[in-house]
């Protein structure tokens, strides 16, 4: 196919308009011309196909690596939570699919026959380590067997393959609806009777949802409790609509958390808190 190169020149009236003037190659230089735009097509091509491998590559390596029971280069140096873990520490398969729900044991010196038993829920960035000392003393008060668990994506619970879990379950390992069930498969697994359940700000909505859904307890205790207790129509429609339009809602509210977690330590402590 014969190439064109096309020179643009400019007429001398008033007006500028363009004049095309039309040269025809020789076979050699057409020749040529479709070469270095073959190359030019290869490059851009190739750029595109290596960008996109190397994200590909990186997630595969990951869900891979998590798939196959092997963490990718990058999360080698992470302990078993086993050996992370204290003497009291207990791990409970729950759920359905099943997962290692990391709990803490407490049992009073002197239990007496009308005590009670009990599971705490910690809030948001917290674990079963926000309770090392009232835990204790707690249990000794209520005179029976108080336990606090690790909700799931927190402390040492097993962080399941999300990959791998969808293959067996609709829902996520992360929701709400699943940290109740664990809350009362945890409360059934370790035995406890005539248990008090206690929740903690994020804990609250779980541990109130379960004793809603036929938790076997007799008694609960929400302290700061994130919990909705009244809201207006208007105000949580206007939220959902100001939140859904880019560049305004989107963009204030990260600006608004960056600067509410500004500095290293509030950094590290999500990070080594929170999946």
């Amino acid at each position: 196919m014969p190439a064109f190169v096309f020179s643009p020149s400019w007429s001398n009236n008033s007006v500028r308009r363009r004049r095309v003037s039309v040269s025809v190659l020789t076979e050699g230089e057409d020749a040529e011309v479709t070469k270095e735009i073959e190359r030019y097509v290869l490059r851009q091509v190739r750029e595109k196909v290596l960008e996109s491998g190397r994200d590909a590559l990186s997630e595969s390596l990951y869900l891979a690596g998590n798939f196959l029971g092997k963490a990718p280069s990058t999360q080698r140096e992470l302990r078993r939570p086993e050996e992370l873990a204290d003497v009291d520490s207990v791990f409970v398969k729950a759920g359905s699919p099943t997962m290692r729900v990391h709990c803490k044991l407490c049992q009073a010196e002197e239990e007496s026959e009308g005590g009670y038993d009990g599971l705490m829920l910690h809030g948001m960035l917290g674990s079963t380590f926000t309770y090392r000392r009232i835990q204790p003393l707690l249990a000794s008060r209520m005179g029976g067997k108080l336990a606090s668990m690790d909700l799931p994506g927190f402390g040492l619970t097993e962080r399941p393959n999300l990959v791998a879990w969808r293959l067996l379950s609709r829902d996520s390992p992360y929701t709400p609806r699943h940290a109740e069930e664990l809350t009362r498969q945890v409360i059934a697994k370790l035995k406890l009777k005539n248990s008090i359940l206690f929740g903690h700000s994020m804990g609250a909505p779980v541990a109130l949802s379960a004793a809603l859904n036929g938790a076997p307890i007799s008694g609960l205790v929400l302290f700061s409790p994130a919990v909705k207790i009244a809201q207006v129509p208007f105000m949580k429609q206007f939220m959902n609509t100001f939140l859904t339009v880019p560049w305004v809602g989107r963009r204030t509210v990260r600006k608004t958390m960056e600067k509410a977690v500004e500095g290293d330590r509030v950094y590290h402590m999500i990070k080594k808190n929170f999946h």
